[in-house]
């Protein structure tokens, strides 16, 4: 027989192993799914708001292919981030829209810089599409019993000069900093794609930089609702 070959460079990554779902662990422990407290995921642990739980159960029509553009969901959007609904897009999690940027706008000899540590996904799905990704090490400054990351901007925005795409979570995960809005203008300005995954930003004391969209058509701002709005099981971003 003979044996059909993967692409070259697929065979040496690392097999991706995302986080168990309730189901399978509470198999493999022999326990009821209701007696898990699972924190692994950065999962909501709490049940959505009982008016999105009532939607859920009474859609209709699910024989049918959906929206692809999903339209109304973009109207409501952008009249809550008060933005032209040609500023959105809405994907299957945010993993896809960071797999549909990378494959949109990066060349097989182009690089994507990100800060280490950070998403993890990034260092994945680069090398999934032959993608050089290039990490920039934060320096870990340590008070007492606290320690936090910390970076040089112009060090890191030299560094963006010879990238084609720059990965930025704001908050960052997992230390949870968060960049100035004035650094991400300044990235802004370099002829590349600038790409700001904002799925934590609920958690954190700052706005969301959506409202720089308009100005900078190189950047872009991730959101999900699998955080904040505990629907990470539906897949929206």
């Amino acid at each position: 027989m003979t044996k059909i070959k993967t692409v070259d460079h697929l065979t040496s990554i690392k097999t991706y192993e995302g986080v168990k779902p309730l189901e399978i662990i509470a198999e493999e422990l022999n326990i009821p799914v209701a007696e898990i407290i699972k924190l692994d995921g950065n999962e909501n642990p709490y049940d959505p708001l009982p008016e999105v739980i009532a939607t859920l159960s009474s859609l209709k029509n699910i024989s049918f292919y959906p929206d692809t553009l999903c339209s109304n969901l973009i109207q409501v959007l952008a009249k809550k981030e008060n933005l032209e609904a040609n500023n959105f897009i809405v994907g299957s999690g945010s993993d896809e829209l960071i797999e549909l940027l990378i494959r949109a706008y990066a060349n097989p000899f182009d690089t994507v810089l990100s800060f280490s540590p950070t998403f993890g996904m990034i260092s994945f799905l680069t090398q999934v599409h032959g993608i050089k990704n290039v990490t920039f090490p934060q320096q870990i400054i340590k008070k007492g019993s606290f320690a936090h990351y910390t970076f040089d901007e112009d060090q890191f925005l030299d560094a963006g000069k010879g990238s084609k795409i720059v990965f930025i979570a704001r908050p960052n995960n997992p230390d949870g900093k968060v960049v100035s809005e004035r650094f991400i203008e300044r990235l802004a300005s370099l002829p590349i794609l600038v790409i700001i995954d904002e799925a934590y930003i609920e958690f954190a004391n700052y706005q969301s930089l959506a409202k720089l969209v308009p100005q900078y058509e190189n950047l872009v701002v991730l959101r999900t609702f699998s955080k904040a709005y505990g629907l990470g099981g539906l897949r929206v971003g």
